[in-house]
C-alpha cells in the first residue's frame, strides 16, 4: 500500500510538472502564432482565393493545439491510473455532443474555421471533465457532489504560472498585434523583393521570443527545465541514432 501511495505522488508530481510545460508551451504559440499567420500566408498564398479562411483556420489552431496539448497529457495519465474507463468513455460521449453544438452554431457563421471552435469547445469540456477524474484519483476519492466537480474544475489551476508571467504574456500579444497591424496597413509597400516592414515585424518578434523564454525560465523550477532538457537531448539522441 505504502510503494503504491508513493507511485501515485511521483505520478501526481509528474503530471504537474508536464501539464505546466505544456500550458507555457502552448501560451506562447497562441501568444505569437495568430500575429504571425496573416505574414505567412500572404508570403506562401499571395492574393490567392481562401486566404482569409485560412488565416481564420489557422489563427483558432494556435489556439486549439494549447488545450489539445493540456488533454493529451491528462488522458494519458488516466490511461495508466485509472481503475475503470466507464466515467472517461462518459466524458468522451459529453465532449462530442459538445463538438456537435457548438459545430451547429459555429460552422454557419464561421464557415471552416467553425470546425476549429467546435473542436476547442470539445476538448475543454473533456479537459475538464479529466480534471475531474484526476482529481478523483489523486485526492477526493471519497467526495462526490458539487465539491468533487468544483475541485475538478480547479484542478488545473496548480499549474497556473505567477501572475507577472501572464502579465508580460498579456503585453508581449498586445505589442505583436500592433506590429501586425502596422505591419497589414503599410501592405502595399512591402513584399518579397522589399522586405524590410516584413523584416521588421519579425525582428519584433524575435525580440519578444527572447524575453518570453528568459521569463518562461524564470517561472519553471529547476525540475521543470531539466525535463524539458533532458527530453530534447533524448530527442537529438534518437535521430543521431537513426
Amino acid at each position: 500500500v505504502i510503494e503504491k501511495e508513493a507511485k501515485k505522488s511521483q505520478m501526481y508530481v509528474l503530471l504537474l510538472r508536464l501539464l505546466k510545460v505544456v500550458l507555457v508551451v502552448g501560451v506562447g504559440i497562441a501568444v505569437f502564432g495568430p500575429s504571425y499567420v496573416s505574414v505567412f500566408t500572404s508570403v506562401v498564398l499571395r492574393k490567392q482565393e481562401g486566404v482569409a479562411t485560412m488565416n481564420a483556420c489557422l489563427t483558432y489552431f494556435c489556439y486549439y493545439l494549447l488545450f489539445m496539448g493540456a488533454n493529451g497529457i491528462a488522458e494519458a495519465c488516466l490511461q495508466v491510473a485509472a481503475e475503470s474507463f466507464a466515467t472517461t468513455n462518459v466524458g468522451l460521449a459529453v465532449s462530442s455532443a459538445g463538438f456537435a453544438l457548438a459545430a451547429y452554431h459555429a460552422v454557419p457563421r464561421y464557415g471552416g474555421a467553425g470546425i476549429i471552435l467546435a473542436n476547442i469547445c470539445s476538448v475543454v469540456v473533456r479537459l475538464l471533465w479529466n480534471g475531474c477524474l484526476l482529481d478523483g484519483i489523486f485526492f477526493a476519492r471519497a467526495t462526490g457532489g458539487a465539491t468533487r466537480v468544483l475541485r475538478g474544475l480547479l484542478f488545473f489551476t496548480q499549474v497556473i504560472p505567477a501572475a507577472w508571467w501572464w502579465g508580460l504574456m498579456v503585453l508581449i500579444k498586445v505589442l505583436l498585434q500592433q506590429s501586425e497591424a502596422r505591419l497589414l496597413s503599410v501592405a502595399g509597400e512591402w513584399s518579397v523583393r522589399r522586405p524590410k516592414p516584413l523584416l521588421l515585424h519579425v525582428a519584433i518578434g524575435g525580440g519578444f521570443a527572447a524575453a518570453f523564454l528568459v521569463a518562461t525560465f524564470f517561472t519553471c523550477s529547476a525540475e521543470e527545465r531539466k525535463m524539458v532538457v533532458d527530453s530534447v537531448m533524448r530527442r537529438i539522441g534518437r535521430k543521431r541514432a537513426d
